[in-house]
């Protein structure tokens, strides 16, 4: 496996030499890539001594005098870690800048990424940051949070960088979640629905997307075979997700899918409507009305229908509740034949976090409490991959 070391300009990029060797060791391919900046603290001859290879930090070099060497780096590199990364790296490729050849290798890469943030915790609380922070987590990235310690000028606060040996297995973490759903199969929901009034108005709920958006990323990063159906959402989709708006077209599509396909795991974060019109008004229902009466019929249980053809397929299933009642949350989970369920609070809508409870089907409660959704993308799908192995 190849890694892109990269080392920004921090005092703690020492560190990240140390965090080089040991993954050598572990028989991993390191490459170091370098900001300018970074080349005050260590210097190639070290690195290429003691990593056994050539130190690039020039994003103009043409490897072979043929290919730009981003290119190059982009399509050899099976994961890319930035240790240490400062706030200036971490601002640039939160932004879309790629300025020199590590944030242009960063934004060219498709492969996973992880970050780990040292610097001053001055810098480290800025809110700035932790908007940077939080908008690269949700693009997937993953961060291995500073520690609280003694600072460059004998100060004391969060920002200190991990020790290597932890920081290697964070980093291996990465690696065994890479492979953990590779080939796998597996059949997405996410969005909320919109059940039609009349030609203008529609019931829907407050769901974003965002949860299921990020299992979307995530699953793609550990490598799964996935068909992703979505219904309304607050933000764009890639061109491979198909678009449904009603819970009745989301129960039609999936029977049609689970019969036409194997697989492994079905999982439904689509927020359904429970209830729709009894009838649609065709045209615009007019303001100068005094008053409107409309009637609701239930819709089916999706997941209730989808079961009676489950076969070997894994099913995972969301509850949204008031609070957090892991009884009735159970009683879901066996209800309908799911594998597991994922108990979150009305908090969650809308919201770039989660509170999560993760219930297996013999009773195992994991509370992750409040949780950014990248990160309870990465838990949700380690669980899953326990399920379908």
């Amino acid at each position: 496996m190849n890694i892109i070391l990269g080392i920004t300009g921090s005092i703690a990029a020492f560190k990240a030499i140390s965090v080089g060797r040991l993954l050598l060791k572990k028989g991993y391919r390191i490459i170091p890539v370098l900001t300018k900046n970074a080349l005050n603290f260590v210097t190639p001859l070290s690195l290429t001594s003691l990593l056994g290879e050539k130190v690039h930090y020039d994003m103009f070099e043409i490897e072979d005098n043929k290919v730009p060497i981003h290119v190059k780096l982009s399509k050899e590199a099976d994961l890319i870690a930035i240790i240490p990364a400062t706030f200036n790296f971490i601002s640039k490729v939160s932004t879309g800048i790629a300025d020199d050849l590590l944030s242009l290798l960063f934004h060219t890469s498709r492969t996973p990424k992880i970050i780990a943030p040292c610097m001053h915790p001055t810098l480290y609380e800025n809110d700035i940051l932790k908007n940077h922070l939080l908008n690269l987590q949700k693009q997937g990235i993953f961060i291995i949070e500073p520690l609280e310690g003694e600072m460059s000028d004998l100060t004391f606060g969060k920002g200190r960088l991990k020790e290597p040996e932890e920081i290697v297995k964070e980093i291996e973490n990465v690696i065994n979640l890479k492979e953990k759903l590779k080939g796998k199969k597996i059949l997405l929901t996410f969005g909320r629905t919109e059940e039609e009034i009349d030609s203008v108005r529609v019931i829907t709920n407050k769901s974003s997307g965002r949860m299921g958006y990020a299992l979307y990323k995530v699953l793609k990063m550990m490598g799964a075979d996935i068909k992703a159906i979505a219904g309304k959402t607050d933000f764009e989709l890639p061109g491979d997700v198909k678009r449904i708006y009603t819970t009745l077209d989301f129960l039609k599509e999936l029977k049609k899918e689970l019969k036409k396909e194997k697989y492994d795991a079905l999982i439904m974060c689509a927020a359904l409507s429970d209830f729709r019109p009894s009838e649609r008004i065709k045209s615009k229902i007019k303001k100068n009305i005094r008053s409107l009466k409309i009637e609701f019929e239930r819709n089916p249980d999706v997941i209730k229908e989808l079961s009676r053809i489950k076969g070997n397929t894994k099913f995972i299933g969301f509850a949204l509740e008031d609070r957090p009642d892991t009884k009735s949350a159970y009683k879901k989970l066996k209800d309908k034949k799911l594998d597991l369920i994922i108990l979150n609070t009305v908090k969650t809508m809308g919201s770039e976090f989660i509170d999560m409870k993760i219930i297996t089907s013999n009773k195992k409660i994991f509370d992750f409490g409040r949780i950014e959704k990248t990160k309870a993308a990465i838990e949700i799908c380690r669980k899953i991959s326990e399920v379908i192995e």
